[in-house]
């Protein structure tokens, strides 16, 4: 685990509200669509793909999937253009099936509590390797919790 700055990076996204249940199919659909946008405006990755969860509400969850691109074309009605948020950042790698990824957040969260940080709300996941062709055991998510210096207490 580790304090990062995090640039901003171009991005398109699809953001949507949606309930836990409802999360699955959105990300499957969501990276499709921006699958097919990339192809027609000839778009290119220029990073793994991401989710980020822009606030702590779980219902419904204010939620936008996308990547990094070098260019973004000119967006659609689904496709958004963006930039993915710079910023100071609390981080750690998941290693494993998305089910137990609760256990990482959790020590992410400590390990925030522990430090002179403060977690300000925004997460992100981002997939360094891809869940449709990974078996669940070998995948690799980094988290984010982007965070801001706690004000010392007098």
């Amino acid at each position: 685990m580790e304090i990062v700055q995090l640039k901003p990076k171009k991005i398109i996204s699809i953001r949507t509200r949606c309930s836990l249940e409802e999360l699955p199919k959105f990300l499957t659909d969501a990276f499709k669509e921006l699958g097919r946008y990339s192809r027609r405006n000839l778009v290119i990755p220029a990073g793994k793909p991401f989710v980020i969860y822009h606030s702590e509400e779980k219902t419904p969850m204010d939620v936008e999937v996308g990547f990094p691109v070098f260019r973004q074309g000119k967006g659609s009605e689904a496709a958004k253009k963006g930039v993915l948020p710079e910023g100071i950042y609390a981080t750690t790698r998941h290693f494993g099936p998305y089910a137990t990824m609760q256990e990482s957040y959790k020590q992410l969260e400590e390990y925030i509590r522990d430090s002179e940080y403060t977690k300000t709300g925004l997460s992100i996941e981002v997939f360094r390797t891809n869940p449709g062709f990974t078996p669940p055991a070998r995948l690799k998510t980094d988290i984010y919790f982007q965070v801001e210096r706690s004000e010392p207490e007098a």
